[in-house]
């Protein structure tokens, strides 16, 4: 679940400065430890609500992605968290 603690600890720091609104790409090449196959995260301010939504491909045999969706109002207060495990397997045609 480190993609989770490691989004949450973004979110916190996004709730802290609106400026961070857009999208950002993982980059591997500028990152260390165990990375996933793929992360995007998607900032959005919207009235006074910001919402982010953290796209993670984890790859493996099975091309398993976790989506966590957090929205908080922009000075504070009570948010709501959605995380979705997707696991999709691709098959050969015969």
């Amino acid at each position: 679940m480190t993609p989770l603690i490691l989004g949450l600890a973004f979110v916190s720091t996004m709730l802290a400065a609106a400026p961070f609104v857009g999208t950002w790409k993982l980059d591997a090449g500028h990152s260390m430890g165990t990375l996933p196959k793929d992360e995007t995260v998607i900032v959005q301010e919207r009235g006074r609500t910001l919402t982010v939504e953290i796209q993670v491909t984890l790859g493996g045999s099975d091309n398993s992605s976790l989506l966590i969706k957090y929205s908080a109002p922009k000075r504070g207060g009570t948010g709501q968290v959605e995380i979705r495990t997707l696991r999709w397997r691709l098959h050969p045609a015969h």
